[in-house]
Parts: structure tokens; sequence; C-alpha cells
């Protein structure tokens, strides 16, 4: 249980300062956005004085609307806010720490959503040393398997590291 607590403060930890960066991130795309409104702004004011042609201005223009979308889309995937980020960061370390007993008690349905949400992209086969592989773990899940290798004195010393199990799998970052 002393391990699941650890845990649960680093991820929170880990959480604090990710909504921190992305913040910092926001603002910097915030500027971004407004500097390139202010220049379409701009050619267009430049353009009905006549200080810019027609074909200057649509080149230009079509230009700046990508870039504009573009910094839109991605302040709009920045923006994306969870109601209770506490209760989900609980929930995430008491599942991760009950792994087995969840996957044992959950009927075919559960296991597949179970499985999907841990392997987004999937399970292979891997013949040759007749185990499971994927490309891909669940990055929330991944971190704390992560941050629990230095609590291996703590484990069952017949357990595996969810990332050594996974075999492709290198990264592991929040989103």
């Amino acid at each position: 249980m002393k391990e699941l607590y650890c845990s649960h403060k680093k991820i929170h930890y880990t959480w604090e300062n990710l909504s921190e960066s992305n913040t910092s991130e926001k603002k910097a795309t915030s500027l971004k956005l407004n500097n390139v409104e202010k220049e379409f702004y701009n050619l267009r004011k430049r353009h009905a004085i006549g200080k810019v042609s027609i074909d200057i201005y649509e080149e230009f223009s079509l230009e700046m609307k990508k870039n504009k979308e573009g910094l839109l889309k991605q302040l709009e995937t920045l923006d994306q806010k969870l109601s209770n980020p506490k209760e989900l960061l609980h929930i995430t370390c008491k599942l991760s720490a009950n792994l087995a007993p969840v996957w044992e008690s959950g009927d075919y349905y559960q296991k597949q959503i179970f499985q999907n949400s841990l392997f987004p992209s999937g399970l292979a086969y891997d013949a040759k040393i007749e185990h499971y592989r994927t490309p891909v773990v669940n990055k929330v899940i991944g971190y704390i398997a992560d941050l629990s290798k230095g609590l291996g004195e703590m484990k069952k010393p017949d357990s595996l590291n969810l990332l050594e199990k996974s075999g492709w799998y290198t990264s592991i970052c929040l989103y």
C-alpha cells in the first residue's frame, strides 16, 4: 500500500508539472495566434487602401488562414480539461495496483475494454519467444510501471515489469 501511495504522489506531482507546462504552451500559442491575426488584419487593411495587389493578398491570405487554423486546432488540443484530475489519478493508481484482480473479475466485454485501454494498438503474439508484444502501452499505465521500477525490492521476484513484457514499447510520456 505504501508503494501505491508513493506512486500516487509522484504521478500527482508529474500531473501538476505537466499542467503548468501546458499552460505555458497555451500562452505561447495564443501569442502566436494574436500575431497572425494582427498580420492578417494589416494585410487586409493594406489591400483595402491599395498598397497590396489582389494577387499578393490572395497568396498571403491563404497562408495566414492555414496558419491561423493550425494554431486554433493546437489551442483546442491544449485546452482539453478534466473535471476531476485528482479522482482520475486516484482511480488510475488503484487500477494499476490491481491489474490482475480487475482482469480476473471482468466478463468478456469488460476484458476487451480493459485490454484496449491498456494496449491501444492491440497485442501481437511473437511465436519466436512465445510471448505477447505491443507497440504501444497506455501512457499513464506505462508511466506508473516506470515509476514502479524503483520499488522492485518490494515486488515479488517472479513478476516482470509491464514495459519489459511489452517488447516494442520504448517511450513514456503523458499527454
